[in-house]
Protein backbone atom coordinates (compact mmCIF):
# COMPACT_ATOMS: atom_id res chain seq x y z
CA UNK A 1 0.00 0.00 0.00
CA UNK A 2 2.46 2.45 0.85
CA UNK A 3 4.76 1.73 -2.26
CA UNK A 4 1.17 2.24 -4.46
CA UNK A 5 0.40 5.89 -2.60
CA UNK A 6 4.59 6.67 -3.45
CA UNK A 7 3.94 5.96 -6.99
CA UNK A 8 0.62 7.97 -6.63
CA UNK A 9 2.35 10.70 -5.34
CA UNK A 10 5.08 11.41 -7.57
CA UNK A 11 3.57 10.74 -10.50
CA UNK A 12 0.85 13.65 -9.39
CA UNK A 13 3.96 15.98 -8.32
CA UNK A 14 5.77 15.54 -11.50
CA UNK A 15 2.29 15.78 -13.37
CA UNK A 16 1.77 18.82 -10.86
CA UNK A 17 5.17 20.13 -12.00
CA UNK A 18 5.06 19.81 -15.96
CA UNK A 19 1.52 21.45 -16.15
CA UNK A 20 2.87 24.30 -14.04
CA UNK A 21 6.34 24.23 -15.83
CA UNK A 22 4.85 24.08 -19.23
CA UNK A 23 2.06 26.51 -18.65
CA UNK A 24 4.07 29.59 -17.96
CA UNK A 25 2.37 31.03 -15.41
CA UNK A 26 4.85 32.93 -12.60
CA UNK A 27 4.76 30.68 -9.38
CA UNK A 28 6.09 31.60 -6.14
CA UNK A 29 9.11 29.65 -5.44
CA UNK A 30 7.16 28.66 -1.76
CA UNK A 31 4.86 27.35 -3.81
CA UNK A 32 6.64 25.12 -6.02
CA UNK A 33 9.00 23.03 -2.54
CA UNK A 34 4.78 22.63 -0.95
CA UNK A 35 4.30 19.21 0.00
CA UNK A 36 2.27 17.63 -2.82
CA UNK A 37 0.06 15.08 -0.98
CA UNK A 38 -2.83 12.36 -0.36
CA UNK A 39 -5.31 12.28 2.37
CA UNK A 40 -4.53 10.03 4.86
CA UNK A 41 -0.45 10.20 3.75
CA UNK A 42 2.16 10.84 6.44
CA UNK A 43 4.70 13.69 5.70
CA UNK A 44 7.03 11.29 4.79
CA UNK A 45 4.88 10.11 2.11
CA UNK A 46 4.61 13.43 0.32
CA UNK A 47 6.61 14.50 -2.72
CA UNK A 48 8.51 17.99 -3.23
CA UNK A 49 8.41 19.84 -6.85
CA UNK A 50 11.24 21.26 -7.36
CA UNK A 51 11.29 24.01 -10.19
CA UNK A 52 12.63 23.34 -13.24
CA UNK A 53 13.61 25.97 -15.46
CA UNK A 54 11.47 26.28 -19.40
CA UNK A 55 13.93 27.11 -22.32
CA UNK A 56 11.74 29.83 -24.07
CA UNK A 57 10.81 29.09 -27.22
CA UNK A 58 13.66 29.58 -30.45
CA UNK A 59 12.45 32.57 -32.21
CA UNK A 60 11.03 31.28 -35.24
CA UNK A 61 11.39 28.00 -35.18
CA UNK A 62 8.80 26.42 -37.63
CA UNK A 63 7.45 22.98 -38.90
CA UNK A 64 6.91 22.65 -42.29
CA UNK A 65 4.92 19.68 -43.99
CA UNK A 66 5.39 19.67 -47.75
CA UNK A 67 2.46 17.39 -49.80
CA UNK A 68 2.42 16.85 -53.53
CA UNK A 69 -1.60 17.20 -54.19
CA UNK A 70 -1.28 16.60 -58.44
CA UNK A 71 1.26 15.29 -60.48
CA UNK A 72 1.30 14.82 -64.11
CA UNK A 73 4.54 14.05 -66.45
CA UNK A 74 6.36 17.51 -66.78
CA UNK A 75 5.39 18.94 -63.52
CA UNK A 76 2.65 19.26 -60.13
CA UNK A 77 1.01 21.17 -57.27
CA UNK A 78 2.61 21.12 -53.99
CA UNK A 79 0.69 22.17 -50.88
CA UNK A 80 3.23 23.56 -47.67
CA UNK A 81 2.31 23.70 -44.45
CA UNK A 82 3.99 26.20 -42.35
CA UNK A 83 3.28 26.31 -38.42
CA UNK A 84 5.36 28.93 -36.22
CA UNK A 85 6.07 27.46 -33.27
CA UNK A 86 8.02 30.43 -32.24
CA UNK A 87 7.39 33.47 -30.74
CA UNK A 88 4.71 35.85 -32.96
CA UNK A 89 5.73 37.28 -36.12
CA UNK A 90 5.30 40.43 -38.27
CA UNK A 91 6.53 39.53 -41.31
CA UNK A 92 8.64 36.13 -42.48
CA UNK A 93 10.13 34.59 -45.24
CA UNK A 94 10.23 30.52 -46.07
CA UNK A 95 13.36 30.02 -48.24
CA UNK A 96 14.33 25.93 -49.43
CA UNK A 97 16.20 24.20 -51.70
CA UNK A 98 15.02 22.35 -54.89
CA UNK A 99 16.45 20.04 -57.20
CA UNK A 100 18.33 21.00 -60.72
CA UNK A 101 15.42 20.57 -63.61
CA UNK A 102 12.54 22.17 -61.13
CA UNK A 103 11.38 25.92 -61.91
CA UNK A 104 8.04 27.25 -59.93
CA UNK A 105 5.66 28.14 -62.26
CA UNK A 106 3.41 30.15 -60.05
CA UNK A 107 2.04 29.79 -56.08
CA UNK A 108 -0.48 31.07 -53.29
CA UNK A 109 -1.06 32.73 -50.40
CA UNK A 110 2.32 34.50 -50.82
CA UNK A 111 5.16 36.00 -53.12
CA UNK A 112 7.02 33.24 -54.74
CA UNK A 113 9.93 33.08 -56.37
CA UNK A 114 13.47 31.37 -57.72
CA UNK A 115 16.83 31.87 -57.86
CA UNK A 116 18.78 28.54 -58.97
CA UNK A 117 17.90 26.17 -56.56
CA UNK A 118 16.65 28.35 -54.05
CA UNK A 119 12.97 28.67 -53.52
CA UNK A 120 11.38 31.85 -51.40
CA UNK A 121 8.06 32.60 -50.66
CA UNK A 122 7.01 35.95 -48.60
CA UNK A 123 3.87 36.45 -46.73
CA UNK A 124 1.70 38.68 -48.46
CA UNK A 125 0.00 41.84 -46.83
CA UNK A 126 -2.90 39.89 -45.28
CA UNK A 127 -1.18 37.08 -43.89
CA UNK A 128 2.15 38.94 -42.55
CA UNK A 129 1.32 38.10 -38.51
CA UNK A 130 1.62 34.70 -37.70
CA UNK A 131 1.02 33.90 -34.14
CA UNK A 132 2.61 31.06 -32.25
CA UNK A 133 1.46 27.74 -32.93
CA UNK A 134 -0.99 29.32 -36.18
CA UNK A 135 -0.39 27.39 -39.64
CA UNK A 136 -0.46 28.91 -42.55
CA UNK A 137 -1.62 27.02 -45.72
CA UNK A 138 0.32 27.64 -49.18
CA UNK A 139 1.20 26.33 -52.13
CA UNK A 140 2.86 25.68 -55.46
CA UNK A 141 2.75 24.33 -59.04
CA UNK A 142 5.73 24.18 -60.52
CA UNK A 143 7.38 22.32 -63.81
CA UNK A 144 10.34 20.15 -64.13
CA UNK A 145 12.67 18.36 -66.31
CA UNK A 146 13.56 15.19 -64.15
CA UNK A 147 12.50 13.07 -61.20
CA UNK A 148 13.62 13.88 -58.38
CA UNK A 149 12.03 17.44 -56.74
CA UNK A 150 11.75 16.84 -53.27
CA UNK A 151 12.42 20.06 -51.16
CA UNK A 152 15.39 20.33 -48.38
CA UNK A 153 16.81 22.31 -45.98
CA UNK A 154 13.26 24.96 -45.13
CA UNK A 155 14.32 27.87 -43.12
CA UNK A 156 11.02 30.02 -41.55
CA UNK A 157 13.21 33.86 -41.05
CA UNK A 158 16.97 32.39 -41.33
CA UNK A 159 16.06 29.17 -38.98
CA UNK A 160 16.30 26.01 -39.92
CA UNK A 161 12.12 24.01 -39.73
CA UNK A 162 11.73 20.63 -38.46
CA UNK A 163 10.07 18.86 -41.32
Amino acid sequence: MKRRVRTYLLVVGLVTHLVIASSGVAVLAADLHRPVGVPGATPSESVVASPVATPPPLPNACRVVYKIRDRWTTGFTAELLLTNEGPRTDGWTLTYRVSPGLRVVTGWNGTWSQQGLEVTVRNASWNAELATGVTLNTGLSASFDRHGYSPTKFTFNGVVCKV
